[in-house]
């Protein structure tokens, strides 16, 4: 929506400051940072960048924004201070990501989806 500025030298128009979207994604900050299975990530197979309110999942020719992608998706959460899970309800499928912490710079990372084998890797913090 456009607001109107009046300064002494005129009137000046610009544009409000459209409040933030929520997200559905709340990472614990023990979680926040870059994660990677290489320690170089042009060589990982997959990276994930946990922020306050986001999860970004890139590797080999794929990229995902998980809140600008999933905004009108359900989501369940499960934090603990050794565990992040992210349940996410996808045309009556259910795929979770779950990330355990070993320690401060390794977590392990599960995927269960319909038609995928369970899972696990180890990440390392970058």
């Amino acid at each position: 929506m456009d607001a109107y500025y009046n300064f002494p030298y005129g009137v000046f128009r610009g544009l409000r400051k459209k409040s933030p979207e929520p997200s559905p994604f709340h990472p614990p900050n023990w979680i926040w940072g870059e994660w990677s299975d290489e320690p170089e990530p042009e060589s990982a197979f997959i990276t994930f960048i946990f922020t306050s309110n986001n999860i970004i999942m890139r590797g080999k020719g794929v990229y995902f924004n998980f809140k600008e992608a999933l905004k009108n998706t359900p989501v369940e959460e499960t934090i603990t201070d050794t565990l992040y899970k992210v349940s996410i309800d996808i045309e009556n499928n259910t795929v979770v990501y779950e990330f355990k912490k070993i320690n401060g710079t390794t977590i392990q990372y599960t995927a269960i989806a319909p038609d995928i084998p369970d899972n696990s890797t180890t990440l390392i913090k970058l």
